[in-house]
């Protein structure tokens, strides 16, 4: 039964992944720390052992919006379930620019995103919310993923007047995260 009076923390996965992929033990303590109701959800696009939210860097524009449009209202219906309650994005990799395209579009009280960049071949963000969220941006010190000039797309982010807390995480690669430094900020 879902707890009316606690936030959600809404978890979406990485491309290629499923929620249980990715450290899950970790994400319920950043749920916990945030006195959060986790909810996971999962990508509506099958990708290798996985799935995925879209495809937006190997595919033509057309065909990445496509996908990103069916993503996004994949997105919307599962929203439309727990209306009426403070909501927090937690997001991996691509899910990561998902959250926060989610968040400027319906309100949240904070993005959390981790080994997350923009998507060139997307939708410019739009800001469609009168109190855009603060966002957590981690970033791993170790990313062997996601490049050194998308992991600075957190400064893009910034000139849209976003308030974008960003924390490089050691001990950190792409799919192996060590949030013992953002745990310590959070929690005290």
């Amino acid at each position: 039964m879902i707890n009316t009076t606690k936030p959600i923390m809404i978890f979406l996965h990485g491309k290629g992944k499923k929620p249980s992929d990715v450290q899950y033990d970790n994400i319920v303590r950043i749920a916990a720390a945030h006195n959060a109701e986790l909810v996971s959800i999962t990508a509506p696009h099958p990708h290798r052992e996985g799935f995925r939210w879209h495809n937006a860097r190997k595919q033509p524009r057309a065909e990445a919006l496509k996908e990103f449009n069916a993503s996004v209202g994949h997105l919307e219906s599962e929203l439309a379930k727990i209306r009426g309650r403070d909501i927090i994005w937690l997001g991996h990799s691509q899910a990561g620019d998902m959250a926060i395209r989610m968040a400027l579009k319906h309100g949240a009280t904070k993005v959390i995103t981790f080994g997350a960049s923009m998507y060139e071949n997307l939708p410019p963000y739009e800001i469609l919310t009168n109190f855009p969220p603060p966002i957590d941006w981690l970033e791993a010190a170790n990313d062997e993923v996601v490049n050194a000039a998308l992991r600075a797309t957190y400064k893009d982010v910034q000139k849209l007047g976003l308030r974008v807390n960003h924390l490089v995480l050691p001990n950190s690669s792409h799919d192996d995260w060590d949030f013992t430094e953002y745990l310590k900020r959070i929690e005290s």
